[in-house]
Parts: structure tokens; sequence; C-alpha cells
């Protein structure tokens, strides 16, 4: 993420509990097909740990601490999202030319990610630098000979277009809009933040996962909370909101 180290653990912070009752509200609902969908903020927020990380591995001049840690954040930004966006479209679609889309960008995702990250892991001298760059950090990765020759416009479009597009593909529209807040988030990164493309790209890819907290929740939940927000404004059902809390919680 940008700006510091206590932005990354704040924004991880955040996210851990985001990813809790994402994960708890698909579970109450028994709708196991979303639990890969569930866990994104959750994923988010260890990566966002890990970009703090490396923001204190460069703070303290430490060269092993901040290449280490790139490593691992790069492994999700590179590796991992590349593989579960589409897994997690093709888990929820039910029409089979859309989840033949979806399998085929799943392959290309893990055969590009791999590729990427491979070089990384094995040579990280030669194929990866980090440094900071108008209070972002950039982390170049070369990317081996398939991908130097290519402009960076279209490496970031294919990788965009591997993760988000699933995403976008999707039946169910509360996949469709994270996808295409993803896609939207990734075109706005390109434009103003292009230096720092990767580390600013995670930093909107997690925030906008808060989106899933509210778009999970069952039918009685999102009504709960919209009548727990009415009385609390107008104070005129505060007693009836406080009943049906209690209820919620079983208590």
């Amino acid at each position: 993420m940008c700006f510091s180290a206590n932005a990354s653990f704040t924004a991880s912070a955040a996210l851990v509990p985001t990813g809790g009752w994402c994960i708890l509200s698909v579970l109450r609902q028994r709708k196991l097909r979303y639990l890969p969908l569930a866990f994104v903020p959750l994923i988010f927020a260890l990566q966002q740990f890990l970009e703090g990380m490396v923001w204190k591995g460069i703070g303290a001049g430490d060269a092993e601490m901040t290449r280490r840690f790139s490593q691992l954040f790069l492994f999700f930004a590179l590796s991992f999202w590349p593989f579960w966006m589409p897994f997690v479209a093709l888990n929820i679609e039910k029409r089979l030319w859309k989840q033949a889309v979806m399998c085929f960008l799943m392959v290309l995702g893990v055969i590009m990610g791999d590729y990427l990250y491979g070089q990384i892991i094995n040579e990280p001298e030669r194929w990866l630098k980090i440094e900071v760059v108008c209070r972002s950090i950039r982390y170049t990765y070369f990317g081996g000979v398939a991908f130097q020759f290519l402009p960076t416009v279209v490496s970031r479009s294919l990788y965009v277009v591997v993760g988000g597009l699933p995403l976008f593909l999707c039946s169910e529209a509360i996949v469709r809009r994270f996808g295409a807040l993803m896609v939207f988030s990734a075109f706005m990164t390109g434009l103003f933040y292009s230096y720092a493309f990767t580390s600013v790209w995670c930093l909107f890819a997690a925030l906008l996962s808060l989106y899933l907290c509210g778009a999970l929740q069952s039918p009685e939940q999102r009504s709960f909370w919209n009548d727990w927000c009415a009385a609390g404004a107008s104070r005129l059902h505060l007693r009836d909101a406080w009943i049906r809390l209690k209820t919620f919680l079983g208590v």
C-alpha cells in the first residue's frame, strides 16, 4: 500500500473483521459457492500486512528483509490473484460456456503468474527492484524474456483481463459489480499512479473488497441494519431496534 507502514497495517487491521464478517455471513446462509469470494478481504488483509513489513524493511535499511517481504507480497499480486479471481467466478457461475472461459483464464493466470513469480524467486537480484517513488513503493519486476518485449500497457492489460474479466462475466450481480469496480480501479491506477501500479492497485482492490461486507449479507441482515440505522437517526424506534438486535444475536 502507498504512504507508510502504518497505513498498510491500518488497512490490514480493518480488513480482518470485514473478512470474518463475510465468511460468517456466507456460512450462515449456507452459500458455500460464495466462500472463496468471502475470503477475499481476509487475504487482502494478509497482503497489506506484508507490504507494511516491506515498508519496515525499507525504513530500517534492511535489504534482505525488504526483499523477503516483497517476494511474499508479490506472490499474491502476481501468482495468487490471477488464479483466485477466476476461481471465485468459476465456483459461482452455472453457465457452461462462461465456466469454460473462466477456466481458460484461470489456467492462463496460473501460467503467467508462475512464470513471473518464478523469475523473482529464483533470481531476485536480476529480475526484481524495489524503490520508493512519490511516497509509494514501486516494484519493478522485469518478467524474464517473454515479457521484456511487451509494452507495459499490454502486460498490465493482460493481467487485468485475467483477473477482472471472469468476475465481470459472472452471472451473479454481486460478482459482476465487484469485477467492474476492480477493472475501473485498475484503469484509474494506470492513469494516475502508473509509476507504482502494483502497490497502488492492491490498495484500491483491498479497499474495494469492503464492498463485499454489505453485498454478502443475507436479506435479514440487510433489513436489520437498515432498520437499525433508521432508528438511530430518528430515535423513534430505538427500542424496536434494540429488541431486533437481541433477536439477531440470539440473546
